[in-house]
């Protein structure tokens, strides 16, 4: 494959529709042998530089890839700048991204990656705080480059490890992350000192209905359903089949805990038979609702409510 690519001199002044309708003469000559050509172009790097926003979907139009952020170093903090502006994806240049036009550095092919790996990172590290634990969960929730619909039995997105029983998160943050790392099918890798670890922490990491939710054998990683202010809405389809695990997740940190009443249909619960509401961490049977009830649940600043739906 030749790669060419495309000239920049003066790229901050020319605007799309001003680009070369096609390849430069030399692809075009390579093309007639046969090879393949891939067109790069700086454009998007010089125009960022002199505050034009680059039109990536334009770009996509006549080139195989972009180049969009500055050169890469030999050093962590060079890597690091990439990965979060590439995660912060400000230009909105992801959705360009696709069959015949990337973004560079290229975005995984998580399908791929599947064909090879049981479990791939692909975020920051965790810290031991509520930040950095909120910051996964939301770029989980966002998930910009479609890596969810990749996991399934033997094959999971990994968020990173459960930082439950150190010395960062609160008792409702802990259970924030043990039901979130459950809903979207994580793998549950602990990282604290087991000889000083907390009895409540200890407890919450053996939870057997939180771990029985993560190992659902289905292997589908949840999604945020629907974000309405501080509260997030997660679910997940688990067995038996036409059953759900779901989650109330507050990101408040007000000094009351926050109210949440919802139909049950517009959780995607819409079975008439109805289900069976249970909470998860404790086991304890709430209620028998049907698609046209209301379920209602109270979650404290920062914390969560974690249910399951049986299907009757």
């Amino acid at each position: 494959m030749y790669v060419y690519t495309h000239p920049h001199t003066h790229a901050h002044t020319i605007m799309v529709k001003s680009y070369n309708p096609g390849y430069p003469p030399l692809a075009f000559f390579l093309n007639k042998t046969g090879r393949p050509v891939f067109l790069s172009t700086e454009y998007p790097l010089y125009q960022k530089a002199h505050g034009i926003k680059p039109n990536y979907k334009d770009l996509s139009k006549i080139c195989n890839m972009a180049r969009n952020y500055k050169d890469m170093q030999d050093s962590w903090d060079s890597i690091l700048s990439t990965v979060e502006y590439y995660g912060n994806n400000e230009d909105g240049f992801a959705e360009a991204a696709g069959p015949g036009f990337f973004n560079d550095p290229d975005m995984p092919d998580y399908k791929l990656i599947a064909k090879s790996c049981n479990i791939w990172r692909n975020f920051a590290d965790v810290q031991d705080s509520w930040d950095s634990v909120l910051g996964i969960i939301n770029f989980y929730a966002e998930d910009k480059t479609r890596f969810r619909e990749v996991a399934a039995p033997g094959q999971f997105n990994d968020p990173d490890m459960l930082i439950i029983g150190n010395f960062g998160l609160s008792r409702d943050q802990e259970k924030v992350q043990m039901a979130m790392w459950s809903i979207m099918a994580s793998p549950l890798i602990m990282s604290t000192d087991l000889s000083k670890i907390r009895p409540y922490s200890k407890a919450l990491l053996l939870n057997k209905g939180a771990i029985a939710i993560n190992q659902d054998p289905m292997g589908i990683q949840g999604r945020r359903l629907m974000k309405v202010g501080n509260i997030q809405i997660w679910t997940r389809p688990v067995l038996p089949e036409g059953s759900f695990a779901f989650a109330f997740l507050n990101t408040g940190t007000g000094g009351t805990p926050q109210k949440v009443s919802i139909a049950v249909k517009d959780l995607g619960f819409t079975k008439p038979s109805g289900y069976n509401i249970t909470e998860v961490f404790s086991g304890q049977f709430l209620a028998k609702r049907r698609p046209n009830d209301t379920f209602t649940a109270e979650i404290n600043p920062t914390g969560i409510f974690f249910g399951k739906a049986t299907l009757l």
